[in-house]
């Protein structure tokens, strides 16, 4: 059974990349004590996320995963309005452009 994170039991819009690490260290500490090998990332209800959030929470969490002892064989993100997937998905790409260009 998947580990559910619902971002709403924290708030309705996220605007500062200090809110992400807030967010994602919260996120962490569940992962170290639950060890969960699904993880849902739920964002229903959430309004709007900022670019600086987005970019601070996709950057905070996967460097979160690189350094993890232990890391869930899935990781599915739901229930997103058009404004979060957008945000989301931009932060996304940065992110893997700079990982890729720091790799060669």
């Amino acid at each position: 059974m998947p580990t559910v994170i619902r971002l709403a039991e924290i708030g309705t819009s996220f605007a500062t990349r200090e809110r992400a690490e807030s967010v994602v260290s919260g996120i962490a500490d569940l992962m170290r004590r639950q060890n969960p090998k699904e993880l849902v990332l739920d964002f229903s209800e959430v309004t709007v996320i900022s670019p600086s959030f987005a970019s601070g929470f996709v950057g905070r969490f996967f460097d979160y995963l690189k350094s993890a002892d232990s890391k869930p064989d899935s990781i599915e993100v739901v229930g997103y309005n058009p404004n979060v997937k957008v945000r989301l998905q931009r932060a996304l790409a940065l992110y893997s452009s700079h990982a890729s260009k720091s790799h060669k």
